[in-house]
């Protein structure tokens, strides 16, 4: 009988990780347009303005009863605008990572977005999370008990080999599951 030979490959993704031509990986494909009729990005910062590139006072706050009345702030640049918007976005990620072994990791990931120019994120914090994540999944769907269970039922454990003739149901039982994703 055929004997399924590890390591040996049952799938291939189809989307590559750190794919700068995906379509998801691209800036600045939006026009202003676009990213407030689609998005309804319309207000999306307290300090500043990234459509028309001015600082955001109390006095030009939508919610100020001087709203108008005193013009618009500062013309900053696009640099200064991006550093005004990054920094509001690491003290508003905050609220969403208080506690936990996992606390620092947004705020690193936000400064690497901000500075790391497209190079690869890459921190041991990122990998335990998706290793708990695999782990502990319990759905239906989990991938990790979908290839247990068929390989499980498959294997010969007397002679300890796999038979190349079930190799689809590897593939399958990938296919039918739920890749994780954090």
């Amino acid at each position: 009988m055929p004997v399924l030979r590890f390591p040996c490959t049952i799938f291939k993704t189809q989307k590559w990780m750190d794919d700068y031509s995906a379509s998801d990986m691209l800036c600045g494909d939006l026009s202003e347009i676009q990213l407030k009729a689609q998005f309804h990005l319309v207000d999306v910062s307290t300090r500043a303005n990234p459509y028309t590139l001015t600082k955001i006072t109390p006095f030009s706050q939508p919610q100020s009863m001087f709203h108008g009345s005193r013009g618009e702030g500062d013309k900053i640049t696009r640099q200064q605008c991006a550093a005004i918007l990054f920094d509001e976005f690491r003290d508003l990620s905050r609220t969403f990572a208080m506690y936990g072994p996992y606390k620092p990791l947004i705020q690193q990931m936000i400064t690497h977005m901000q500075k790391a120019n497209g190079a690869p994120f890459r921190h041991m914090l990122l990998d335990r999370a998706l290793k708990e994540h695999i782990v502990n999944d319990r759905t239906e769907n989990s991938t990790l008990a979908r290839l247990k269970e068929v390989i499980g039922k498959n294997i010969d454990w007397g002679n300890k080999y796999y038979p190349v003739r079930e190799k689809d149901e590897l593939k399958g039982a990938i296919m039918d599951g739920k890749l994780p994703q954090i």
